[in-house]
């Protein structure tokens, strides 16, 4: 569901760098309004977000089964969301996360919500949020029927993109087999992290395997591996890609520097220093864009006879396939890393990123594939034409 009606009406922040508040100190403590999505960045302490909530604003009709309200807490990847009532802030409501076994006969969605008590007057939730991920934040307080249908909106997307992008890789093994082409190889694998990345990011992982399979620790980890595995996977591939379709000296050595940050980011989290792992990893991005950018509009052609037609025209879409991608990688990274602040985001910006760039690289290499096989063919025939002419000559 596009438009979701939000019971919440203020909102506000508070850093607590030692993590020793308690509800009722964060209470008696100076707040920073916001509004939307607060995006702190990666930081050690804790996040207290203070939320006004108002029934009244919620959109009721003769069709709405449940009138109750809950509040979903947004991104998937939190490690644990501690909900507090401001008039009762000794107990806390509920705590959810990552990190947090699903509480008994609650729903089990992709999403982190607290239920909230059936009232008609304002009211007021504290959030204290502990996470080794970065601190953004976003909760929506909404009627549990449009809880409901949000969620099986972002399944549905999610199931979509993992059978779109399964599809692409049975493709491209098809043609790695007709060609052997190396680079369709490095596609694949990114294809399939794509998969896994967007699993765990997005708490499918979490849904069917917590607690049966996994603990909710070893989920949260493995949600937070896959990011550098992923990135490092992708750098790969584009290394792969730009020294087949013609890097020219130095940018050719330039591109192994895109492996040391996804190296050393698996290396800190095998070894315990998770959230700097994962801000090595989002801080290259901004900064590898412009580098694969620099190095596509700088390519030559390759050599074998290549038509220049065809080299123009497949440079042309490597340096636009670039550019799209830049353009949605970079703000998404500054909101991440808590440089940028905007007032939404979208979650699944990551389904929308994976399968703009599938089209787009999946769709460069088709070209490649249908040219190269164009002129082995025409090699082939050439060939034979030889063959057939020096048997005739050899004849007379």
């Amino acid at each position: 569901m596009l438009f979701r009606s939000d019971a919440v009406t203020d909102r506000a922040w508070l850093d607590d760098p030692t993590s020793s508040m308690s509800a009722r100190d964060a209470l008696s403590s100076q707040w920073v309004p916001y509004k939307g999505v607060l995006a702190r960045g990666y930081i050690r302490g804790t996040t207290w977000v203070r939320l006004r909530i108002d029934p009244a604003v919620v959109k009721i009709t003769a069709d709405t089964a449940d009138q109750r309200l809950a509040l979903l807490v947004e991104p998937q990847h939190l490690g644990e969301v501690a909900a507090f009532l401001v008039d009762r802030p000794d107990y806390p409501l509920m705590v959810v996360g990552d990190t947090v076994l699903p509480m008994p006969g609650q729903p089990q969605l992709l999403g982190h919500f607290v239920s909230l008590p059936k009232t008609v007057e304002p009211f007021e939730v504290l959030l204290r949020l502990r996470s080794e991920s970065t601190h953004i934040v976003k909760a929506e307080a909404l009627l549990w029927d449009d809880l409901r249908d949000f969620d099986a909106q972002k399944l549905s997307a999610l199931i979509a993109f993992l059978v779109f992008t399964a599809l692409i890789a049975f493709v491209a093994a098809l043609f790695w087999l007709n060609g052997r082409d190396p680079v369709l190889l490095f596609f694949i694998a990114h294809q399939v992290s794509a998969m896994l990345t967007a699993s765990a990011q997005l708490g499918l992982i979490r849904l069917w395997a917590v607690p049966w399979l996994l603990s909710p620790a070893a989920v949260d980890w493995i949600a937070a591996a896959m990011i550098p595995l992923h990135a490092l996977l992708l750098a790969l591939f584009h290394i792969k890609l730009l020294r087949e379709l013609g890097a020219n000296y130095p940018e050719r050595r330039w591109l192994w520097l895109l492996l040391i940050p996804g190296v050393l980011a698996l290396l800190l989290m095998v070894t315990g220093f998770r959230q700097l792992a994962l801000q090595i990893t989002i801080g290259m991005m901004p900064l590898s864009m412009p580098l694969l950018m620099g190095v596509a509009l700088r390519c030559r052609p390759e050599v074998g006879g290549e038509a220049v037609a065809d080299s123009r025209w497949r440079r042309t879409i490597l340096i636009g396939a670039y550019a799209g991608m830049m353009a949605m990688t970079i703000p998404q990274a500054l909101q991440v890393l808590g440089l940028m602040s905007f007032a939404s985001m979208n979650f699944g910006w990551f389904l929308v990123y994976s399968v703009v760039s599938t089209l787009l690289m999946g769709g460069l290499l088709c070209y490649r594939f249908i040219q190269t096989e164009k002129r082995r063919r025409e090699m082939a025939l050439s060939l034979r034409r030889d063959r057939k002419s020096t048997r005739l000559n050899s004849s007379h």
